[in-house]
């Protein structure tokens, strides 16, 4: 099935409002909330709230190593930002089986679809959780290397093609991976305040 073309700007313009999102939710919301409710795990190999966002940066990095090399690639070449980009098939299979997309009884968005991590992305398997402090400065980082990636990625065509995880193998769009990384970011942000109620 052919899928709509996207205009450039409303993705990036997502984007930047989902990264706003991020710094008024997470770093200023989180901060209200007591560490025992955050570090506290709901049950054998289950994931508390830093767990989750840890998570979340932990792969979120990966993926932005491989954009930024995509961008400069990008820069290098003279692909020049265009007007739109057409998603992938796989990209958008992706983004759909990530996204939290479900209402609960209580109005909350939930995960509809499990999915399997690599033990190397598992915080529960790595030991105990790091202190909320930790966890909120190193995802303050990202942010912010997320704004200075989107001011890069706003000159250049998101068509250009990034490795993913699983490197060459995989390729995706850039608009496909950040799309993806929003979902992703969003699906255990969700887990995170279930996990810390």
């Amino acid at each position: 099935m052919a899928r709509s073309p996207l205009r450039s700007a409303d993705v990036l313009a997502e984007l930047h409002a989902d990264l706003d999102r991020y710094q008024r939710d997470v770093l200023e919301g989180w901060r209200a909330r007591e560490e025992e409710a955050l570090t506290r795990r709901p049950g054998p190999r289950k994931w508390c709230a830093v767990d989750c966002l840890e998570h979340v940066r932990k792969a979120n990095a990966l993926y932005m190593n491989h954009l930024e090399r995509a961008v400069a690639k990008a820069e290098r070449k003279g692909r020049r930002a265009v007007e739109s980009y057409r998603p992938g098939a796989v990209g958008a299979f992706m983004r759909a089986g990530m996204a939290p997309r479900e209402t609960a009884e209580d109005g909350r968005p939930r995960i509809a679809l499990k999915v399997w991590t690599f033990k190397s992305f598992d915080p529960a398997a790595q030991g105990p959780p790091m202190s909320p402090t930790e966890a909120l400065a190193r995802f303050s980082d990202q942010l912010e290397r997320w704004r200075g990636l989107l001011e890069r990625m706003e000159k250049v065509d998101l068509n250009v093609r990034s490795n993913t995880l699983l490197g060459p193998f995989l390729r995706l769009r850039i608009g496909d991976v950040v799309r993806y990384l929003v979902a992703h970011t969003d699906r255990h942000l969700v887990q995170a305040d279930r996990a810390s109620c």
